[in-house]
């Protein structure tokens, strides 16, 4: 019930129920609230794209599965309740997380999220928790907000993963570069033992 249309739709429930049990017409708030849910998610989808969501592989909790869809990701593998999950689907999470390489782990916050960050630590992804509901956080206050909250979450969760992996491979390179240097000291050092020792031996 978290993407744009979903979200509409629930407005439009308030608005029906407003109407039949209050008698309250307020078909032009309503009216203004569904543009404000299209522009936001137009732009939300133009970030996405910018972002370049689609190359990005995700696990994700069941619950959040379908605003994650919509928003462009590669969800590779979902879970349920992390209560419910057994030792089988445990491993199954991490062999498909591995074999893909995903890159972020997308929990419920609602659900509780241990699970996924210890999920995000073995598989070296970023963890993300969005919220389904409104008032989880103070400027939460309607559904547009969790929304927009939800797709910031993971736009910042995706830069934080894109460092993560510049900052490890700088760090091979450098690794990399270090070893053939110690090699190559070595090697100067073998070389000049070497000489000195035919200079010695030949009395030069």
């Amino acid at each position: 019930w978290n993407t744009p249309d979903a979200i509409k739709e629930r407005y439009r429930d308030v608005a029906r129920a407003l109407k039949d049990h209050l008698k309250l017409d307020v078909s032009d708030r309503l009216d203004r609230c569904l543009s404000r849910i299209d522009a936001i998610a137009t732009q939300l989808k133009k970030r996405a794209e910018e972002v370049g969501v689609k190359s990005i592989k995700v696990i994700c909790m069941s619950w959040q599965k379908a605003f994650v869809s919509w928003l462009g990701l590669n969800v590779v593998a979902e879970y349920g309740p992390p209560e419910k999950l057994s030792t089988a689907e445990v491993e199954k999470l991490l062999k498909t997380g591995r074999e893909e390489k995903v890159a972020l782990v997308i929990d419920n916050l609602q659900s509780g999220v241990e699970f996924g960050r210890s999920l995000a630590e073995r598989l070296d992804a970023v963890q993300v928790v969005l919220t389904n509901f409104p008032y989880t956080e103070p400027k939460l206050v309607n559904l547009t907000e969790v929304m927009k909250r939800n797709a910031n979450a993971i736009f910042d969760a995706i830069s934080k993963y894109e460092y993560m992996v510049t900052t490890l491979r700088l760090t091979r390179e450098v690794d990399t570069w270090r070893t053939a240097a110690l090699i190559a000291l070595v090697l100067i050092i073998v070389e000049t033992a070497t000489i000195a020792y035919l200079w010695r031996k030949l009395g030069v």
